[in-house]
């Protein structure tokens, strides 16, 4: 995609914006149940990036099997997924479960889903290939973003995720009261800062391109993503099925039985 800005053009009011957009509000790091081993990794950044080009992260590891790659979201960490995490590795498999940057035990100032996607890769780097990549909210989008890059995975299991990178920035320029041109020059700034243009993150659009099997997992009551967006993505999907659920919001369908269940025999119908 052409670059439509300069550094010039790029005004204070849109630094706030971009800066607002990439930078999570930092929740204290929690502590896993259980005594396990983790990774200290780095992951490659832009060569724009405000933390710099390499940009280490923690990855924790619990169980033995085949490999399954455990993504959280915005504002949340690794141990959110502690729930899923265990239940996984009880059912046999090896659980590798990320904190992205800026995000749990993990250093850094600001996150973006091509930074984290690089965070994924380079987990990746340590396991030939993975059976299952699941995420949550923007770690499900982190999740098709890297499938859609490259990660090797025989499935994915995305729970009520974003689905247009680009849409999020937008209402962020809007809520920071930018104005149309102001909004292009920010989404063309992002692309220089982060390496990829948030419109082409676009998971109807790389749905289409994924052979991998697809469980999608949404509440119908999700006060923080539409669960629309999993509707239209499913059908872009070539192998993907959609289960819908009542009264588990955004959060409360990572702690359900019945939703946790489900995760649990995609993992061993395609084992």
């Amino acid at each position: 995609m052409q670059h439509t800005s300069t550094p010039s053009t790029i005004t204070p009011a849109i630094e706030q914006a971009i800066c607002y957009f990439l930078t999570p509000h930092r929740c204290a790091a929690k502590t896993w149940s259980a005594n396990l081993p983790a990774l200290t990794l780095q992951a490659k950044a832009s060569i724009d990036w405000p933390d710099g080009e390499s940009i280490p992260f923690v990855c924790h590891r619990l169980g033995s099997g085949p490999a399954v790659l455990l993504v959280h979201g915005w504002e949340s960490q690794a141990t959110d997924l502690w729930h899923l995490a265990d239940a996984i590795s009880q059912a046999g498999f090896s659980v590798w479960c990320p904190d992205l940057p800026a995000h749990g035990s993990s250093p850094g100032s600001m996150l973006s889903i091509p930074l984290a996607t690089q965070v994924l890769h380079s987990v990746a780097h340590k396991v030939d290939h993975f059976h299952a990549v699941i995420g949550h909210s923007l770690g499900g989008a982190v999740a098709v973003n890297a499938l859609a890059t490259g990660l090797a995975a025989t499935q994915a299991i995305v729970i009520a995720a974003p689905t247009h990178y680009g849409a999020y920035a937008r209402q962020v320029a809007h809520a920071c009261s930018l104005s149309d041109s102001d909004t292009t020059r920010m989404l063309d700034r992002l692309q220089e800062i982060t390496g990829t243009h948030p419109d082409d993150i676009d998971i109807h659009k790389q749905a289409a391109t994924l052979n991998q099997r697809c469980l999608w997992l949404h509440a119908n009551d999700d006060e923080v993503v539409p669960v629309e967006e999993g509707i239209r993505a499913v059908t872009a999907w070539k192998h993907a099925e959609l289960h819908r659920f009542d009264n588990l919001g955004h959060f409360r369908i990572l702690q359900d039985a019945t939703a946790c269940h489900q995760l649990l025999q995609a993992l061993a119908r395609h084992a």
